[in-house]
């Protein structure tokens, strides 16, 4: 499932309409359009990935890996042009969502960096023993001895299900990016028109 952002020159906005509506080709202009628009959205994605993760975890670049590195101008005819986000994840970045286990019995979330780092539980570096609390849900805990004592780390919870809210600054302001084609657009017909 991908993500796509469709520009078209009919109905973008009135300023677009009238530079579109001095040339006899557009063509060249939705070109330029669509990869002004490709920029954009990867210069928002890359802003995003700069950003550390709420709880500080180490960081797996998901906005430069699965979104932005995925992100690309992939059809330019006379009325249109197609800058196609090729993302799942960004899509329930989006919309929100419940996620649930699709090969396991429970989601493992991670409540360590070292669990963070190493993803799934089964991926974890090391043994880990699951406590069962009645009525919460189990944790998986790495175990071992300081001195004479026994001691727990805490690295994960399992859960049924969980649900994230939509993120809404997953995409630009879409008055941000219209902003920005108008400005490439201005500068398009300028030197289609020789104006300097």
């Amino acid at each position: 499932m991908s993500t796509a952002t469709r520009l078209i020159s009919d109905g973008i906005t009135p300023d677009l309409d009238r530079i579109a509506g001095q040339l006899r080709n557009k063509r060249p202009l939705m070109a330029a359009l669509g990869k002004q628009l490709q920029v954009d959205l990867r210069a928002h994605f890359m802003d995003r990935d700069s950003k550390p993760n709420k709880r500080g975890f180490p960081r797996k670049h998901f906005w430069r890996k699965a979104v932005a590195m995925h992100t690309a101008l992939t059809e330019v005819a006379e009325h249109s042009a197609t800058v196609t986000i090729d993302s799942p994840e960004l899509m329930h970045k989006i919309t929100g969502g419940t996620i649930t286990p699709q090969t396991a019995r429970a989601l493992s979330i991670p409540l360590s960096p070292e669990a963070y780092r190493a993803g799934r539980a089964r991926l974890f570096p090391r043994p880990l023993t699951m406590v069962v609390r009645p009525g919460k849900p189990p944790l998986l805990v790495e175990t071992g001895v300081i001195g004479k004592a026994k001691s727990w780390k805490l690295h994960y919870v399992l859960l049924k299900s969980v649900t994230h809210a939509a993120d809404p600054r997953a995409l630009p302001e879409p008055g941000t990016l219209q902003k920005s084609l108008l400005v490439r657009a201005r500068e398009h017909l300028d030197r289609v028109l020789g104006v300097s």
